[in-house]
């Protein structure tokens, strides 16, 4: 007895075959295939949640120990981080930490509760040495400006498919150009 997958694997090719379109998808299939997965720098992935830029020194610290926090309950749970608690719940609470650390305190927090492994995360954060955002290369936040502009203005012109075609030269040159530079 085949197994239906198999089945319907030799179907589709019949289909394929048919249409004249095999050889096609195959090659798209090895395109696909060439596709890999980047993992995100775990050291410092709290950092890439939207807004926290605008996070003090201490409000970092405890950003980077509630993102921990998150993660290590979410693979408990084996849910999502965001189902665990939001990003923006997660800048809240790093953003506004002398409040929320009173707030969550005054909490019913038994020994082995959600909670109180929040507050011990949160405490950590408070207790422990202060983190600093990585310095940004200069050359790089100008580029990103400068090529923020060239979208502007390519925005505005977007019914031409000339000027689209230069952006994309435009774009690939002024890459070439900040590599070298």
């Amino acid at each position: 007895m085949q197994l239906p997958l198999l089945a319907l694997r030799d179907s589709l090719i019949k289909k394929l075959e048919n249409l004249g379109r095999l050889n096609w998808v195959i090659e798209e299939c090895k395109i696909l295939e060439l596709i890999t997965y980047e993992c995100k720098d775990e050291e410092n992935a709290y950092l890439s949640i939207k807004g926290s830029g605008i996070l003090d020194v201490r409000g970092i610290t405890v950003l980077s120990f509630l993102y921990k926090f998150r993660e290590i309950e979410a693979k408990k749970r084996d849910r999502p981080p965001f189902k665990i608690i939001s990003d923006r719940k997660l800048l809240e609470l790093s953003q506004n930490w002398q409040k929320e650390k009173n707030k969550l305190y005054k909490m019913d927090l038994n020994e082995d509760g959600f909670y109180s492994r929040l507050y011990k995360a949160f405490e950590e954060g408070l207790n422990s040495k202060l983190k600093t955002r990585p310095k940004v290369d200069k050359k790089i936040i100008n580029m990103i400006k400068i090529l923020s502009r060239i979208n502007q203005y390519f925005k505005y012109e977007k019914n031409s498919k000339i000027l689209n075609k230069n952006k994309e030269i435009f774009i690939c040159f002024f890459l070439i150009y900040f590599k070298f530079m």
